[in-house]
């Protein structure tokens, strides 16, 4: 790692040197001579501490305010002390497109993009392949090129493009595809490839050549860090979420690149989905062999993403209860995705008897289903059901919802599940069990005013342990679920102890739900 400081002026090189710190003076930067983890400091222009920051480095700017008397003089290290100079780390956040092509959004794109990454080819140039697209192919030297001749006359026609490389990819060869051979474009980005200095400016100046040969309405070229740590990965992830709109449809191609980027830009598909709200059709990739004959088969790895999509939408469900997530995985099987949508209406309700036999239907339509991805998700769906299978009486289905809700460390829906259990359980000592009483919201507010004034007309002598506990669990649900003010101090300190107030839930529910 090299510390570069440029500057043509020996007095803010005197000034460096009395804050301690040691540096290579220089009076011009070569950029060229920039490394990843190199260090400069200086007062450079925007677009050169963004160079800086591509490239890996790390750029400090020399920061001072000069009264207009001193302007254009050599300032000596005093009088820099004297207009407050300081060295100020900058965190360089950019846009590498040019002005041209940084059109307004549209409110619903229509197409497909395309996503790629842009590899170094060994031999200077891509071999032609006939690509093959299921029942489908076309032949190109680029794979890409492939893809969007074979989508032209479809509904999933590509009209973006987004192409993202390091200084040392083959744009040489884009311009090759885009008929430049022997342009002095080429000439340019052939020398400066071969030395790994790729310029902006020469490969942004292949956008619109390149959307004129494809027949396309935009491409969009990028210069990326190599993406071997995690700053440079959400560096690449920033630049190509930069360009990505709102409810586009994106395909992300990893044939090219090494496979940490491979690895980077499909854990940056799956985060743009949530974070830009794309719509991620796919995640497509080139097999391709040295002894295939000139032959390659596109694969799609979407398993892998479905795969991902499934534990994430396990992790809601245990964090949430939500298990609408589920029902977009489960597309094949409208039954199953319209049931989960409806149990998720009836638990949030309060109509857990109503939700249980969802719960019941679900895994019964589930056990009889073909989808290997179903399948593969059965025994994690009858592990989180199994509260439904806790009985006949609301209170107990309450209950065991109110416990898996303590286990997955959710104390205020707990909290509020295990005192509806208390009044459900009171409603069918009192009235008995049937489902239409002791959901009629109308009646439980009467039968818990009821049993409210019951025990409060007791002497505090006279109240059972399990009474008081009760109005305990009332005041912490009105004080969660409410946000009325806690003041009763008893309330106070088991709002302030999560394991005293789980005791708290545990006790209630074993005295008045589980007692039978």
């Amino acid at each position: 790692m090299t510390t570069r400081f440029v500057t043509r002026h020996s007095g803010a090189a005197d000034w460096l040197r009395r804050q301690g710190i040691s540096a290579e003076v220089f009076g011009h930067l070569e950029m060229t001579s920039v490394q990843p983890g190199d260090v400069v400091i200086g007062n450079l222009p925007a677009h050169l501490a963004a160079e800086i920051a591509v490239k890996g480095g790390r750029y400090i700017h020399l920061a001072m305010t000069v009264p207009e008397h001193l302007r254009g003089q050599n300032l000596n290290a005093d009088q820099m002390d004297q207009c407050g100079a300081r060295l100020v780390p900058l965190q360089i956040a950019f846009d590498m497109r040019p002005a041209e092509v940084a059109t307004p959004r549209p409110s619903k794109p229509t197409g497909t993009t395309l996503v790629t990454l842009l590899g170094t080819p060994k031999t200077g140039d891509y071999e032609k392949f006939v690509y093959h697209f299921g029942p489908r192919h076309a032949e190109s030297r680029w794979m890409p090129e492939a893809l969007i001749r074979m989508c032209a006359d479809t509904d999933n026609a590509i009209r973006r493009l987004i192409i993202v490389g390091t200084r040392g990819s083959g744009w040489d060869l884009l311009a090759r595809i885009a008929k430049l051979d022997g342009s002095l474009l080429e000439y340019d980005l052939f020398s400066e490839v071969e030395s790994q200095t790729a310029s902006v400016a020469n490969v942004h100046k292949l956008q619109s050549h390149l959307a004129k040969h494809l027949g396309i309405e935009d491409v969009v070229l990028l210069i990326a860090p190599y993406a071997d740590d995690p700053q440079a990965s959400a560096v690449l992830a920033g630049q190509i979420a930069s360009v990505l709109r709102k409810g586009e449809q994106v395909v992300f191609d990893m044939t090219f690149g090494l496979r940490d980027v491979m690895l980077t830009t499909f854990a940056c598909a799956l985060a743009l989905e949530h974070l830009n709200d794309i719509r991620l059709r796919d995640v497509i990739y080139a097999s391709i062999k040295a002894q295939s004959g000139g032959q390659a088969d596109v694969l799609s790895i979407g398993a892998v993403r479905e795969i991902i999509a499934w534990v994430r939408a396990l992790s809601v469900l245990d964090a949430t209860g939500d298990m609408r997530p589920l029902s977009k995985l489960l597309k094949d099987n409208t039954e199953i995705a319209d049931l989960i949508s409806r149990q998720y209406v009836d638990e949030k309700m309060l109509r857990p008897r109503r939700a249980a036999q969802r719960a019941h239907q679900l895994l019964a339509v589930a056990q009889q289903s073909q989808s290997p991805r179903t399948m593969l998700f059965l025994s994690a769906l009858k592990e989180r059901l199994d509260w439904a299978m806790k009985g006949e009486k609301i209170s107990w289905i309450q209950a065991a919802l109110a416990r898996r809700s303590l286990a997955d460390g959710d104390l205020m829906r707990a909290t509020a599940l295990a005192f509806e259990a208390c009044i459900s359980a009171h409603m069918e000592q009192e009235i008995g069990d049937a489902a239409q009483a002791v959901e009629d919201p109308g009646q439980r507010s009467y039968c818990q005013a009821e049993l409210n004034a019951s025990i409060r007309s007791l002497r505090r002598s006279e109240r059972r342990e399990e009474d008081a506990d009760y109005l305990v669990l009332k005041g912490l649900r009105n004080a969660l679920l409410h946000a009325s003010r806690a003041t009763r101090s008893d309330i106070v300190s088991l709002l302030n102890n999560p394991d005293q107030l789980a005791g708290l839930i545990d006790k209630c529910l074993k005295a008045r739900v589980e007692r039978d």
